[in-house]
């Protein structure tokens, strides 16, 4: 033992004196950022020696800020330094550490090659560009809420860099970005098309257009008397709830919301650059007139293909208790309203229904009915012979919910257990206000039945301070009995998909994934556990009726996973679908308030496989205390009777295109 501790203390001191001229060549190559630091405790060492290091970042990449065209910021050197400590928290991922050990403390050399650092600017600027995009197309397609959201994030970034240009396509965005969020705000009007006053509460409905369109989403935040609130616009329309003070407006300021400072964890680099960087103020005030209610111009509907029509036609929409304005016949062609056009028809005091029909054309009938408060319209396109069973099913019931009478509305559904539990978790935590007393409803035909939509809403969150423009979808059996009710996707989505209808037999897929969709968004808003836990399980997901059914699977037996460089691996995605609906269910059990939306809402599908498709959302989580935003993809198998969802992938906070899950990343077993 004498002869043993000499000889390892001999090679103990040439193991150091390696390490020691290693870490030499390191700090006179140029090429490396480092930092060193001794302490008794080794994570001290380790943390002192990551700040040098970082410290030593700051240093050269404020001589490359000091040059960049903008205004002076306070405190300069400990901003800059602030910003680059970002990136030592997670991004520095690269960072190699190298730890000596002496008789009583620990020596730790920490160093990263400048060329890494590079490329986390890069990256920085990639999600900026990304950002860019992705407002680019909601500015496009009339999603201004979305667009601005995403451009003022792609702000944040570009001005957490050092240099003075960022090109985007020949565009430096520093100054694009201010220009495009101006010239949306600018471009909105709000005109006043109904208001409604009830004892203290008031309701006050608007046509929202922007660049002389309907603007199909967009948020924006009024004055209450007693708060601020924010209000989700769609389809060209928002409204408002009042109580109270209120109620004796004639004028309301609006203020169109740009920076979404509530969602900013949502992006983690974003939030960690929020109170560090430069963020420029917009003026976003629009003050809006009450006196004066214009006429709204007669919206348009979109009405589902036919059974026997591939093409899809818009329509007018119809007033309750008069005529269609034009019909859809059987060849796909548009006929205007004449002599053999369906009569005006009264509905009888007693609220029993009456039909009418264009000659022969029986698909092309309409129903009304007027009852109590509503007067419902129901126009059919696919021969649906049982609108007076669905129109006197459905009034009664818009009349109970109406008045959130629980106690009638049980005796009503009788033993539906499934409706009764579900109608009362839709009005107990989403505080919901018909808005509309003349409907418009068209019904359609569907897989399991048909469907009614749409019924307008109003939702209100009041801890979270949101109010929310939604629609109703009620679904009923082949025989027109009510089995099922959502919250629907706007008219916007809908009307995509439907423009997007190759075939006949890829519509009838794509409603069913409509239908998918909108059963998924309201297990959120009604706290439906059970639904979601089906949804995130690791067992195939089959669509059915108003329950969605599981089925053991084992892995891969239907698929293949193949991911690209950069995409998680398969363990990942389920690891963090377990997490995130564990979170969920915590969450439902303990916030007052919870809102769930999507920004985007798409279907893919392949040559190679005509029954496979993907359904790609990304959705937007907010609740009292707390929100996220994430990706989701859901792989959907037709080859069997019933749809099947095989895959269900979660990737929170992520916005890198190179590493979201597609449809081209599976591959069908044979």
């Amino acid at each position: 033992m004498k002869i043993i501790f000499p000889v390892f203390l001999f090679l103990f001191g040439i193991v150091s004196f390696a390490q020691t001229a290693e870490r030499n060549n390191i700090k006179s190559s140029g090429q490396y950022y480092f930092g060193e630091a001794t302490s008794g405790n080794v994570r001290e060492a380790e943390d002192r020696a990551l700040a040098n290091l970082t410290q030593q970042i700051a240093v050269q990449i404020s001589s490359e800020f000091s040059s960049k065209k903008v205004e002076t910021i306070k405190d300069y050197k400990e901003t800059v330094e602030n910003i680059v400590k970002t990136y030592s928290t997670a991004t520095l991922k690269n960072v190699k550490t190298d730890l000596i050990r002496n008789e009583s403390d620990f020596n730790v050399f920490r160093y990263i090659e400048k060329s890494e650092v590079e490329k986390i600017f890069l990256a920085r600027k990639e999600n900026a560009c990304t950002l860019f995009a992705n407002a680019e197309n909601f500015k496009n397609n009339g999603s201004f809420g979305y667009a601005l959201k995403n451009y003022y994030f792609a702000l944040v970034l570009i001005n957490s860099l050092p240099e003075n240009q960022v090109i985007y396509k020949s565009q430096n965005l520093y100054t694009v970005i201010p220009d495009r969020i101006n010239s949306i705000i600018n471009a909105l009007s709000f005109a006043c098309i109904s208001d409604k006053q009830s004892g203290d509460e008031r309701i006050i409905q608007f046509l929202i257009n922007g660049f002389g369109l309907p603007a199909a989403q967009l948020e924006f935040l009024f004055w209450d008397g007693n708060q601020q609130v924010d209000v989700t616009g769609r389809d060209g329309k928002g409204v408002l709830q009042f109580f109270g003070s209120g109620n004796v407006l004639d004028k309301l300021d609006v203020w169109i919301k740009y920076d979404y400072y509530e969602s900013k964890e949502e992006n983690k680099e974003v939030s960690e650059l929020w109170d560090l960087v430069k963020r420029p103020i917009f003026k976003n005030q629009i003050k809006v007139s009450l006196e004066k209610i214009v006429q709204a111009v007669q919206a348009t509907q979109v009405v589902p293909v036919t059974q026997t029509v591939p093409a899809t036609q818009t329509v007018p929409a119809t007033q309750a208790g008069q005529a269609a304005q034009a019909i859809q016949t059987a060849g796909g062609e548009q006929t205007a309203a004449s002599s053999q056009s369906p009569q005006t028809v009264t509905p009888s005091k007693q609220g029993t229904i009456t039909l009418a029909e264009a000659d022969t054309v029986k698909k092309n009938h309409f129903a009304s009915l007027k009852k109590n408060s509503f007067s419902l319209e129901l126009i059919n396109r696919q021969n649906c012979p049982y609108l007076e069973k669905i129109a006197n099913e459905t009034l009664p019931l818009l009349e109970l919910m109406k008045k959130k009478n629980l106690t009638e509305l049980n005796k009503f559904l009788g033993t539906d257990e499934f409706l009764k539990k579900k109608i009362s978790d839709m009005l107990k935590y989403n505080s919901i206000v018909f808005t509309e007393e003349n409907i418009d409803g068209i019904v359609s035909k569907t897989t399991e039945g048909w469907e009614m939509r749409k019924v307008e809403i109003l939702t209100n969150y009041s801890t979270i301070r949101k109010q929310s423009k939604e629609y109703l979808v009620f679904d009923y059996d082949t025989t027109g009995n009510l089995y099922d009710i959502n919250f629907g996707i706007s008219e916007t989505s809908y009307r995509n998909f439907l423009s997007r209808n190759s075939s006949l037999q890829d519509w009838d897929k794509k409603q069913v994934m409509i239908k998918f969709v909108e059963k998924y968004r309201t297990a959120y808003l009604d706290r439906d556990t059970t639904t979601l836990g089906s949804l995130f399980s690791d067992d195939a997901v089959i669509i059915v009726g108003r329950v969605l059914e599981t089925r053991k699977i084992k892995p891969n037996e239907m698929y293949s996973y193949v991911p690209e460089e950069q995409q998680p691996k398969f363990e990942q995605i389920k690891f963090t679908k377990d997490q995130y609906i564990k979170t969920q269910a915590k969450l439902f059990a303990s916030r007052k308030d919870i809102f769930l939306g999507f920004s985007t809402l798409g279907i893919s599908k392949t040559n190679s496989e005509a029954n496979l498709f993907g359904l790609s959302m990304r959705q937007h989580f907010n609740s009292t205390g707390y929100g996220d935003e994430g990706y989701l993809f859901l792989l959907v198998d037709f080859k069997q009777v019933l749809p099947r969802i095989y895959v269900r992938s979660w990737q929170p906070q992520e916005y890198n295109e190179e590493t979201l899950i597609q449809l081209n990343n599976f591959k069908m077993n044979k």
